[in-house]
């Protein structure tokens, strides 16, 4: 495991960049994975995305929360003031600093090569899941 200090904007992007890496991972999606991991890739990205989702989870019940808190009436959308401290408010919380236990993946284990994997995915991963250098 690696400790890594995110912001809670950093994890739901990190979250929203797995999905894209692997949409399988999802228990709810119907779209099967594009790619071939070997079981110790398969299972590090399950428990990150695991983790990632709780944090996710709690993040929109707080973005919907917040909402409902500014929106006047039956209103879909905010706008003027209520749009500004909507968005003040929530920011804070994105902004919030977390420590995350990620389970690291070596980038060499996910076999670009034979999966071709899209490099602008995994930039957004480096550092945080997917560590090491190509070789």
């Amino acid at each position: 495991m690696a400790k890594v200090k995110l912001t809670n904007k950093q994890i739901l992007t990190s979250f929203q960049v797995l999905s894209k890496l692997d949409p399988g991972l999802d228990p709810n999606s119907r779209t099967r994975s594009a790619f071939a991991f070997k079981a110790k890739v398969t299972y590090a990205l399950a428990r990150n995305f695991k983790k990632l989702r709780s944090v996710v989870d709690d993040l929109e019940k707080t973005r919907v929360e917040t909402f409902k808190k500014y929106r006047q009436g039956e209103e879909e959308n905010l706008t003027g003031e209520a749009a500004k401290k909507f968005t003040t408010e929530f920011q804070e919380v994105l902004d919030e600093p977390a420590e995350f236990d990620f389970h690291p993946i070596d980038i060499n284990e996910l076999e670009l090569d034979k999966n071709h994997v899209n490099m602008d995915v995994i930039a957004e991963l480096l550092d945080t899941i997917i560590i090491g250098e190509i070789v």
